[in-house]
């Protein structure tokens, strides 16, 4: 199996077998993200996007803090719809964020809104039409998120980010997201 597979997975699995004083959360998230900068050239179009992550939330001791530590991996594409997959760029992520909630309305569990702020080592795939180099790039980079969240309900939270990362110093990478995390 593959390490980029095996370690993530491992990764979120600590949560499982830890003895965390929170209550913890493990879900899934799906995104629409808006590509700027040198990404909606290189993909030819401004379409949207798709990303998925399985993700997990630690919670520290609720009268201590509202804040929470969340892990993900996942896989970000953009391409032009309807056109040929030598536009394509697709990023495969692990990383972190720590989102702080701004209010406690005295519930069982953190909820309503929070700020978001994220890490993640990104591996890149970007073909030949879309490479500003005009051959396919494989290359693992930084990448940093920034936003805002609301928790809906107990499994459901909605959020609005800016992602930023680069393939190389010509070849920037920002995008506008839109998420739905489903807890389970």
């Amino acid at each position: 199996m593959s390490r980029w597979i095996t370690v993530p997975a491992l990764l979120l699995a600590l949560p499982l077998s830890a003895d965390w004083p929170g209550d913890d959360l493990i879900g899934v998230q799906a995104r629409v993200s808006l590509p700027g900068a040198n990404l909606a050239d290189a993909v030819g179009t401004t379409t949207p996007g798709i990303g998925l992550s399985v993700q997990t939330e630690l919670h520290f001791e609720r009268t201590q803090s509202m804040v929470a530590a969340r892990i993900a991996m996942g896989a970000d594409d953009w391409r032009k719809l309807g056109g040929s997959s030598d536009r394509a760029v697709t990023g495969y992520h692990v990383g972190g964020d720590v989102l702080y909630f701004l209010k406690d309305d005295g519930k069982d569990y953190l909820n309503g809104p929070y700020l978001i702020g994220g890490l993640e080592a990104v591996a890149w795939s970007v073909s030949q039409g879309a490479s500003d180099t005009g051959v396919s790039q494989r290359v693992i980079r930084a990448g940093g998120s920034a936003g805002f969240g609301y928790r809906l309900t107990r499994r459901t939270d909605a959020e609005v980010k800016v992602y930023v990362s680069q393939v190389d110093p010509s070849f920037k990478v920002y995008a506008a997201r839109v998420c739905l995390n489903y807890w389970f």
